[in-house]
């Protein structure tokens, strides 16, 4: 199963630590097979978000955090993957 996260301007790092972790909650009520791999995308996100700056006046982060697990019976998994994107960008291209 798969799963995409998109934080489209968080004002700060904070900000956007909290809009991916409760995301992510998203994602394991419709999911609850990424209850196995939320610390781990988690601890990968917000190390992505802790290496940029903060955003400065007119810009916002956007992060992405996508990934999947794959299994052929329950809770033996053969396969993980995990992407993350941390960008700041002008708060007028941030999109919605």
């Amino acid at each position: 199963m798969s799963y995409s996260i998109f934080v489209h301007a968080a004002a700060s790092k904070e900000e956007a630590k909290n809009s991916v972790a409760d995301k992510f909650d998203d994602v394991v009520v419709a999911q609850e097979v990424h209850k196995v791999d939320k610390e781990a995308a988690l601890a990968a996100a917000n190390a992505f978000i802790d290496m940029l700056v903060e955003p400065p006046e007119g810009h916002v982060l956007q992060v992405t955090v996508s990934g999947s697990l794959s299994w052929r019976e329950a809770e033996q998994f053969f396969g993980s993957n995990l992407s993350i994107a941390a960008h700041i960008r002008l708060k007028e291209h941030a999109g919605a």
